[in-house]
């Protein structure tokens, strides 16, 4: 799994340095600190902080790739090798991951308070899954919603998520799990 997901940030990196070739200027990094509460029976709470080299694709419209680091605390089963059929220990198990995904996001105007609409697509890497040695791997998908308060080529984003993840081949966690959660962005363009 650690060489798709390589060759998926190869693939990602490649194409994006072509789409910067073609437009010069419109360069938007933006750093973003988020918080996600848990709605799924293992109740991950996760606060992340995540990288993005975005790129203005128009004024309305960016493209990006993502990268950050996450701290989850997660329930996990009290009967490992079970999974959802089991039942759940009342103590949290704080698991971190390293994010990597592709993001979208449009914004409906140009205006000093412009609200838009997102989408963050990719995988986790999980250095030790479920307090365990071993790692695992996991996909994501994140649809997020917002406003851009706009100070002239800065931008200020507040938005609102909804995360849907995974853990692949994993012992005690297994499945998908939802959170909804709350973001703060600062970005500029160069």
């Amino acid at each position: 799994m650690n060489k798709h997901i390589f060759l998926l940030f190869a693939i990602c990196t490649f194409s994006f340095q072509s789409l910067i070739a073609q437009r010069p200027g419109g360069f938007e990094p933006q750093l973003r600190v988020s918080y996600d509460k848990g709605v799924s029976k293992m109740k991950p709470n996760t606060v992340s902080v995540e990288f993005i080299a975005g790129l203005r694709t128009s004024e309305q419209t960016r493209v990006g790739l993502g990268v950050g680091y996450s701290s989850h605390s997660h329930l996990i089963p009290s009967e490992p090798g079970i999974g959802y059929g089991s039942s759940w220990d009342t103590t949290y198990k704080t698991v971190s991951s390293i994010p990597i995904f592709l993001t979208a996001k449009h914004n409906f105007n140009v205006k000093k308070f412009s609200p838009y609409v997102g989408l963050d697509v990719g995988f986790n890497h999980y250095p030790s899954a479920g307090g365990s040695d071993s790692s695992a791997e996991g996909f994501y998908l994140r649809p997020h919603g917002g406003v851009d308060l706009l100070l002239g080529r800065s931008r200020i984003s507040l938005e609102a998520s909804f995360r849907h993840s995974t853990i692949f081949n994993h012992a005690d966690i297994d499945g998908w799990f939802s959170q909804v959660g709350v973001s703060a962005g600062f970005s500029f363009e160069l």
